[in-house]
């Protein structure tokens, strides 16, 4: 093989891994979008449930991400994470919202919610909610897309959004 062949064979080379390398960066594999999904997913399951064990252990909710103590996520009431906003809304001392927002709007939104109150007992008791929108780019921090809390405290995804996983304690 000549050198000119040689260099042809390893410009051939270069152009395939730069037109793939651009491929990838154009056109994300549907594999990398779920497991970024699932990472939302995980994080907001996460909010949910240390949110639920406030209310049970500590009879109140954190009202900013430093006070969740989380890890992966930090902050006040607002916080971005790879190009997703995460928000706190502390409704009441009995009733706190998180959500997700794609700023990017290439992601579903996601939102959740934990009630507490008193049992019989006087034991705190919790139910919570995660809800993922139907649509990508949907807002999970807007109020107007939290779950529905019904005339028997009985939590439902508003429309146009699904039930992830739904938790009552005992």
């Amino acid at each position: 093989m000549t050198n000119k062949e040689k260099n042809q064979v390893g410009a051939i080379i270069i152009f395939s891994i730069g037109f793939m390398f651009f491929g990838y960066l154009l056109f994300p594999s549907p594999e990398g979008t779920n497991k970024r999904m699932k990472e939302i997913e995980l994080n907001m399951k996460v909010i949910n449930r240390v949110q639920e064990d406030n209310i049970q252990v500590s009879n109140r909710f954190s009202k900013t991400f430093d006070e969740l103590a989380i890890g992966t996520i930090s902050g006040g009431d607002t916080a971005v994470l790879k190009n997703i906003q995460y928000k706190l809304d502390v409704k009441s001392d009995r009733l706190a919202v998180a959500g997700t927002r794609s700023l990017e709007k290439d992601e579903y939104g996601f939102v959740g919610v934990v009630t507490g109150k008193k049992n019989s007992k006087g034991l705190f008791v919790s139910t919570s909610i995660l809800c993922k929108s139907d649509t990508l780019g949907a807002d999970g921090t807007d109020p107007a897309n939290a779950p529905i809390i019904d005339g028997s405290d009985k939590l439902g995804c508003a429309p146009g959004w699904a039930i992830v996983s739904e938790i009552q304690s005992r």
